[in-house]
């Protein structure tokens, strides 16, 4: 008996050391330059093993990234963004950014930001949160004075097997960008719903918030930061809803039914293969920015697309 119980104690320390080692393997821990810790701020998870990507066939959305060199330092900038602080990695030092050690969730994150500030560079509309790129030069829609349809694609910087991969998902964007004070004109049918997203004019161009009301010629708009602005309404343009388009459709002569055909057939809906549809369009985007695009140069760092 005396046996066993050593046996089970030595068993139980092996096991909780293992669960100790485990646990700093995939703590959210960045090690700064100078062997100092800091905590790592951001959303990415431990790496994921290999088997989750075994469902993926070989010609699937992933386009593998290749780099001249793998960076031996990152650079971390905090910055406020909508009242909140955030942090962006990047290959190439600046004034006011921390070096550290890079980790493969930070390369994702540096590889993450040259590809979408080229992309904004280049002219697409670059939605960082999601990360998702809108091609607004293309309109599926272009007769519809109201409404305004674009191709986009969600991109996802992911790494296993050794190698960074971008991974590319088909969206389909769907705007109206018709003025409140127009919609009042056109139509009684449509309301706005509460805490609805806007578009507002402002010295410099277009900015976001929410509206909270509105009177005959002005809106009272909800800023990001926590602030307040007066906007005349021929300057708010509302983020209509798929429900509030199709309602506003018909006051410009389109049946609702039409334009959800429209929105159908875009996204691939309407054809027997729509997985395989979106597949091509995907490639299609990446043979594109493999010939206009890549490689981009970020400091020392060049990303080549293979």
């Amino acid at each position: 008996m005396v046996a066993i119980g050593k046996e089970a104690g030595y068993i139980q320390s092996n096991l909780l050391l293992y669960l100790k080692s485990f646990q700093l393997a995939v703590s959210k821990e960045r090690i700064v330059a100078g062997d100092q810790y800091h905590p790592l701020m951001n959303n990415f998870s431990p790496p994921t093993p290999h088997r989750a990507y075994e469902a993926y066939p070989e010609r699937a959305n992933l386009y593998q990234l290749a780099l001249n060199h793998l960076p031996t330092e990152l650079y971390v900038l905090k910055e406020e963004y909508l009242g909140k602080t955030r942090e962006k990695v990047q290959f190439a030092p600046t004034l006011g950014a921390m070096t550290v050690v890079p980790v493969v969730s930070d390369i994702r994150r540096a590889l993450n930001n040259s590809i979408l500030t080229t992309l904004r560079d280049f002219g697409y509309k670059v939605k960082d949160r999601f990360p998702q790129v809108i091609n607004t030069t293309v309109n599926y829609v272009p007769a519809w004075k109201f409404l305004r349809i674009h191709p986009a694609f969600n991109l996802r910087i992911m790494h296993f097997g050794g190698n960074y991969w971008l991974c590319v998902d088909h969206q389909l964007i769907v705007r109206s960008r018709v003025p409140l004070a127009i919609i009042e004109k056109r139509t009684s049918a449509l309301r706005m719903n509460p805490s609805q997203r806007v578009l507002f004019r402002n010295l410099d161009g277009w900015s976001a918030g929410r509206l909270i009301d509105s009177d005959d010629e002005s809106c009272n708009i909800a800023l990001p930061s926590g602030s307040t602005v007066i906007s005349a309404k021929q300057d708010v343009v509302p983020e209509l809803t798929s429900t509030q388009i199709a309602v506003l459709a018909p006051a410009f002569g389109i049946k609702a039914q039409d334009v959800e055909s429209v929105i159908k057939r875009n996204s691939f809906l309407t054809i027997a293969n729509a997985p395989r549809a979106r597949l091509d369009a995907c490639t299609e985007f990446i043979q594109h920015l493999a010939q206009n695009i890549f490689p981009i140069v970020d400091g020392e760092i060049a990303i080549h697309q293979s």
